[in-house]
């Protein structure tokens, strides 16, 4: 990152929303993970940092399902933490992993590894 940044959004579905701290640094790995029944969990370098608390609230099953990392969708300003900036994301994401299930924080260490 640039340094321009004020954050690392984590957002879905704009109802719950977990920030990351500021950082330059490229040696952090964040690791995000969203649970209908646990809401967002945030580790960094395998340590939790940050939750949301709080069960994510799923409208049906049938209706779109947005998950935001670091910028917000075209058109959107602000979310829930305020307000945010609409230029591009100025950094890189090396790594994407989708799971079906919750995984543990054992499991969370090892990919830190």
């Amino acid at each position: 990152m640039d340094g321009s940044c004020t954050a690392i959004l984590f957002d879905v579905n704009l109802s719950d929303t977990v920030n990351a701290p500021n950082t330059n640094s490229f040696s952090k790995q964040f690791d995000c993970f969203y649970c209908v029944i646990n809401g967002i969990n945030l580790y960094i370098n395998g340590t939790l940092y940050a939750s949301s608390n709080s069960s994510i609230t799923r409208y049906g099953p049938n209706l779109l399902f947005y998950i935001t990392i670091a910028n917000q969708l075209s058109g959107t300003t602000s979310c829930i933490s305020g307000n945010i900036k609409t230029m591009p994301y100025a950094g890189g994401v090396d790594k994407l992993r989708i799971y079906n299930r919750e995984i543990s924080a054992s499991e969370i260490g090892l990919l830190s590894l």
